[in-house]
């Protein structure tokens, strides 16, 4: 059975999130025992879900602070106001993209700025860490790095994964789409790739929203990253629509991991 596995996905894809949740609750059944997320701060469980409140609340913490700092800076206002965190996250997806590509915010900015929007609506999420806390190491991997090369952070990804496999865990990391060709290269050099499985989980209406999916700080530098795209013999795309839903794609999910039909145990929390 692989190891390790790395869930991509586009932080704004609310379908792909929730079927990520229930294939997480699938393969804990089969001794999946450890969950990293991108998450604002480093911690565990208990101090992830009180980030996410916090977040959720629309109180100003550590990680809004450069971002509003920045767009106020750059003269930015909502409805003729200045940016504050209560109007920024009151944004939804497409105007919160349209506010950062008329500003000169540099990449790790505005991803930060999709990935808060994201976390508005992965309240399933949120949920599934409170109910298996106890059941599965979870930890965030650190995303308030403002400024930082991808690099940096995608070295922060890795070194987590490494770490749960030198445990003996077997581990899903929820990973977005840019960091794939960089986490790639690392589990090649450090011997691990053998150990894992890539899995790109999309829905339609990502897909096929490319004029959105542009970043500030990058000439047109796609959010969709192309090298999912463009590597599917190892980076495994798993489409969720109407008419396929997860578990349509569960006997070739278990195949791709090696996972037999009768699971290793049986306990699962409820939700």
């Amino acid at each position: 059975m692989k190891r390790i596995i790395i869930l991509l996905e586009n932080h704004s894809d609310t379908i792909a999130s929730t079927a990520e949740v229930s294939l997480i609750k699938h393969l804990h059944e089969f001794g999946y025992d450890a969950l990293c997320l991108e998450w604002p701060n480093y911690g565990n469980a208990e101090q992830m879900i009180e980030t996410s409140e916090q977040l959720l609340q629309g109180k100003i913490n550590a990680t809004l602070i450069p971002m509003l700092n920045h767009l106020n800076q750059s003269g930015i206002k909502i409805n003729d106001n200045p940016v504050d965190a209560n109007n920024l996250l009151a944004l939804d997806y497409l105007e919160l993209c349209n506010l950062l590509q008329a500003t000169t915010l540099y990449q790790d900015v505005s991803a930060m700025a999709l990935f808060l929007l994201a976390m508005k609506t992965q309240q399933d999420k949120i949920e599934l860490i409170r109910a298996y806390k106890d059941s599965m190491v979870i930890q965030g991997i650190n995303l308030d790095v403002l400024g930082q090369p991808f690099d940096i952070r995608e070295n922060n990804m890795f070194k987590h994964i490494e770490i749960l496999f030198e445990d003996g865990k077997n581990s899903i990391s929820i990973i977005g789409k840019n960091h794939a060709e960089g986490l790639v290269s690392r589990m090649k050099a450090k011997g691990l790739f053998q150990h894992a499985v890539f899995l790109d989980i999309s829905s339609p209406s990502i897909i096929n929203a490319p004029s959105i999916m542009y970043m500030p700080g990058a000439i047109n530098a796609p959010f969709y990253d192309t090298f999912a795209i463009q590597n599917q013999d190892i980076i495994r795309p798993i489409l969720i629509t109407p008419t396929r839903n997860l578990e349509a794609h569960l006997p070739y999910i278990n195949s791709l991991l090696g996972i037999e039909q009768t699971p290793s145990h049986k306990q699962k929390p409820t939700i």
